[in-house]
């Protein structure tokens, strides 16, 4: 049964009551006058003290809600009429007896948030993985993080171009020197270039350049000859540089190694050409392709994972909460500053903005229809309030049987 019909069903109890005492009444009426008995008077008084008492606090309560009759009497329809000041009255009160220093004090006192969290996390540490893991996996299969990428190239970009390339590039170099990197490098070019002279093709190659240059006027074996002594000489000098550690070519390499690594400390045209360089080559646009692909690899690597019934990230989680749910709920220490930190704020917050919540009761119950308030509030209230009719109606005969009752006692 909703509140609507509970209210209408209290109504007619009360109303049928006064209905009963009015019955009753003329009962009485008409025995009195053809059937006169002692004990008729006593009903009598009864019930028509009940009908006064009944009539008033219906006139009491209906003038609370409704103009009673639909008569503008003054001081009726009392909710409708004086909403603001019953919302500011209700606003103060709260104010001036629940947001008080004293009222507040021993509540605040009782707060322990970090107990009841640990709490709480270690009992519901399952849901909140389940949580994440189903919140994280559906943003990341319904979204294509452009927003991601383009942050991720824009940093990389920027990052890239903060870096001093031409210093990499000197302390790079340094370090081949300190370590003779060059010459293994050039023993490894070396080798391969021996090897290829060695090649009969590369021999052929070099008897048509031969051919070619004097146009086909010495004899095949004479060009043949030009050509094999050419590599056989070259091989020779690459056989005197791989065996010489001291060969003036290695000196020449490092000394140019080393002239280059002043230079790029030194020179500015080199700053500027590698600066140039950046620029041209480490754009937004070009570094995009390349984060889309990162973005894609590790959004489809946490997803699988995510999903997995051993997921690392799932198990890394939980770690964290249960080693912080144990911490709060054990630390002593800890526990008292955060739990002090929270009520010191909690109590200055609620004092500092006590008005505030006054002004916010008033407002809200001023911003209300007043007709529609009063039928709220008829509706929340009104069931009890048609037991004052009833009591009413029930003390009223009571008293009007004992002012009859002691009339006819001592007058």
């Amino acid at each position: 049964m909703d509140k609507q019909q509970i209210l209408k069903r209290h109504k007619l109890l009360a109303t049928g009551l006064f209905v009963l005492m009015a019955l009753i009444f003329a009962a009485m009426l008409l025995l009195e006058k053809y059937q006169p008995a002692k004990w008729i008077g006593y009903v009598k008084a009864f019930s028509e003290a009940a009908m006064v008492g009944a009539l008033a606090d219906w006139f009491a309560v209906t003038a609370l809600f409704k103009y009673p009759l639909g008569l503008k009497i003054p001081h009726t329809n009392l909710i409708e009429n004086r909403k603001n000041d019953i919302g500011e009255n209700l606003g103060t009160f709260v104010v001036d007896n629940f947001l008080t220093p004293q009222t507040l004090r021993p509540y605040v006192k009782e707060i322990a948030v970090t107990k009841t969290a640990g709490n709480w996390l270690l009992k519901n540490n399952q849901m909140i993985l389940n949580e994440v893991k189903n919140g994280v996996v559906n943003y990341l299969e319904t979204n294509d993080l452009k927003h991601i990428k383009q942050y991720i190239a824009e940093q990389s970009t920027q990052l890239v171009h903060k870096i001093p390339v031409e210093n990499l590039m000197s302390n790079a170099l340094n370090y081949l020197i300190e370590n003779r990197e060059q010459d293994k490098a050039l023993d490894y070019i070396l080798q391969r270039l021996n090897e290829v002279i060695k090649q009969p093709k590369l021999l052929q190659m070099v008897q048509e350049k031969v051919d070619k240059k004097f146009f086909s006027l010495l004899p095949n074996f004479a060009s043949e000859l030009i050509a094999s002594y050419f590599l056989s000489e070259i091989q020779k000098i690459i056989d005197e540089v791989r065996q010489n550690p001291q060969h003036k070519i290695r000196r020449e390499i490092d000394r140019e190694l080393s002239q280059f690594v002043i230079d790029l400390h030194s020179k500015p045209q080199w700053k500027d050409k590698i600066h140039q360089l950046k620029q041209q080559l480490i754009t937004v646009e070009n570094l995009s392709n390349y984060t889309n692909q990162i973005v894609f690899y590790l959004k489809n690597q946490l997803i699988n994972d995510l999903n997995s019934d051993q997921s690392n990230v799932l198990a890394y989680i939980d770690s964290i909460i249960e080693n912080f749910a144990v911490k709060l709920s054990t630390d002593k220490d800890q526990q008292e500053k955060i739990d002090g930190f929270v009520r010191k704020k909690l109590y200055h917050l609620a004092l500092k903005n006590n008005k505030k919540v006054g002004q916010l009761i008033s407002n809200t119950v001023e911003s209300w229809e007043g007709k529609s308030l009063s039928e709220k509030l008829e509706l929340e209230v009104g069931k009890d309030l048609q037991f004052i009719r009833i009591n009413g109606t029930l003390v009223g005969g009571m008293v009007g049987l004992m002012i009859y009752t002691l009339v006819q006692l001592f007058f």
